[in-house]
């Protein structure tokens, strides 16, 4: 009994901070189901593995710890990898965490709707909201940018300030009644002149 009051004290009152990283707060092993394609015969063998999932990220310290497979590891926190690997593999776990995220009960989205959501999200370089303080912040026109949110505020300082809008996007060529710029909408006719001497 001694013995195991020692031990719970022990445990307790252990500092695990100087081992590994204080940003991981647990971590939980389960085991996946692993289909291996063998090229050289052909095959298709099931295998099953250890998968080990953190409550926290540390995305540094897991791409630098020698035991574990830096290839196959993945994080969510979009933040981090932006700082670590890039925009363009935020853009790609921002695909993967939508997908997964809209197909968890069933429902389905077409990949090419979510790749456009997050090329919108990522092509300037860096992150976007979809927000009225990320969408109203882009050099779109101010039509445009009333038909997404705030619309009272946006007219009214697109006519304080004189603003321009030339109308070849999409939603201000639609909210005008006038033809997108796009599809056969795109096709212009021009007169042959010569043709009609």
């Amino acid at each position: 009994r001694k013995f195991l009051i020692r031990t719970i004290y022990f445990l307790s009152n252990i500092n695990l901070k100087s081992y590994g990283t204080s940003k991981i707060k647990k971590a939980f092993i389960r085991k996946s189901d692993q289909v291996i394609f063998e090229s050289t015969n052909g095959s298709i063998r099931n295998n099953k593995e250890y998968v080990l999932d953190t409550e926290g990220v540390d995305l540094r310290y897991i791409l630098n710890y020698s035991g574990i497979d830096y290839t196959r590891s993945s994080s969510n926190d979009i933040l981090e990898i932006y700082k670590i690997l890039g925009i363009e593999a935020v853009r790609k776990i921002l695909i993967q965490e939508l997908r997964n995220l809209i197909s968890f009960d069933g429902s389905y989205v077409n990949s090419r709707h979510l790749s456009l959501l997050v090329d919108v999200m990522t092509h300037k370089g860096k992150l976007m909201s979809i927000t009225r303080h990320g969408i109203n912040r882009t050099d779109i026109g101010p039509i445009a940018k009333c038909s997404f949110e705030e619309t009272i505020d946006v007219l009214y300082q697109a006519a304080a300030f004189g603003v321009c809008d030339n109308l070849k996007g999409v939603s201000g060529s639609i909210l005008v009644g006038q033809v997108s710029s796009l599809g056969t909408g795109k096709i212009d006719l021009f007169l042959n002149e010569k043709k009609l001497k």
